[in-house]
């Protein structure tokens, strides 16, 4: 579980997803690299910040908040992964229905994008 406390940054300037490298919780910045490799920073909140569940999808790929997921059942159910601070746990959303993310084994889940990027 490692990775678990990695997260990803929504850059709006050019509407990609970017590993976070430091989150500075005294002075409120987050830094990360954008695609052309210049380094950015913005302050807590300006941009979205989404945290990793620990887990990889059934092809080793990291699976994080706001990522849309296949469930692989007899039929494919899309999904989405959310952050429930009732719960304070990450729970999986699919036809108006919550339920708990742990149910759930990663051979189970495709990442096919995010909530961003869709």
């Amino acid at each position: 579980m490692q990775d678990r406390f990695r997260f990803r940054i929504y850059d709006k300037d050019d509407n990609t997803m970017h590993d976070v490298i430091n989150i500075d919780y005294e002075r409120g910045v987050v830094e990360w690299y954008n695609s052309n490799d210049k380094k950015r920073a913005s302050y807590i909140g300006e941009e979205k910040v989404v945290q990793c569940t620990g887990l990889k999808d059934k092809n080793g790929k990291l699976i994080y908040e706001g990522d849309i997921v296949n469930i692989l059942s007899e039929i494919d159910i899309t999904a989405k992964i959310e952050w429930s601070e009732d719960l304070a746990r990450f729970v999986i959303i699919f036809e108006d229905i919550q339920a708990d993310f742990d149910n759930y084994y990663s051979s189970e889940l495709e990442v096919i994008g995010d909530i961003y990027n869709d």
